[in-house]
């Protein structure tokens, strides 16, 4: 039995493991080699926007008017989703976790996960205006300027819900302090 194949296209001796298999006819691989097929494909693709577009919508427009025409279909599809969708999160807990925090981040904060990182470490993990180091649980807090939206750093839970309740407003943060410092209230 032959273990090497002479390409069509290109013209080279290559190994049977360098060509696809071929679905019908008489010969069991393709005549050309998976680069020479590969290249072609590209080019067709590259060529041929149209048609690569109304193959692309074909199956999802037959899928959508079927979802929409059809109770029981939607239902079926429905029930798969949510089965394969949990399987997925299930199998991949961290990834859901991570991702959805990081992209929640981004786009409230405009925050890379790099960013977040370094802010952390300069921060030594340790929340900015207290210094307690986060425990974990929703913890650390970003801390931005409402009105500009820059981060001006991490904060633990306590010391974010400090500055939110005050409206980031410095008089009532020294009204606060001078009442600690005075032991409340006198009369």
């Amino acid at each position: 039995m032959p273990t090497t194949k002479t390409c069509t296209r290109c013209g080279e001796s290559k190994p049977l493991s360098e060509f696809w298999k071929r679905h019908r006819g008489t010969s069991k691989l393709r005549p050309a080699c998976k680069k020479c097929m590969t290249a072609q494909s590209r080019r067709w693709w590259l060529d041929n926007p149209d048609q690569v577009k109304k193959l692309g919508q074909r199956g999802t427009v037959k899928r959508r008017e079927l979802l929409q025409t059809s109770p029981e279909a939607r239902a079926r599809y429905n029930a798969r989703a949510r089965v394969t969708g949990k399987a997925w999160r299930d199998k991949n807990r961290g990834k859901v976790r991570r991702y959805g925090f990081f992209g929640t981040i981004k786009a409230k904060y405009g925050l890379t996960r790099d960013q977040w990182d370094e802010q952390l470490i300069r921060q030594v993990g340790r929340c900015a205006i207290c210094g307690a180091a986060f425990r974990g649980d929703g913890e650390p807090q970003v801390d931005h300027d409402h009105v500009t939206g820059k981060v001006r750093g991490m904060l633990c839970q306590n010391c974010n819900i400090m500055l939110g309740t005050s409206r980031d407003n410095p008089r009532i943060l020294e009204a606060g302090r001078d009442y600690i410092m005075s032991g409340g209230v006198t009369e």
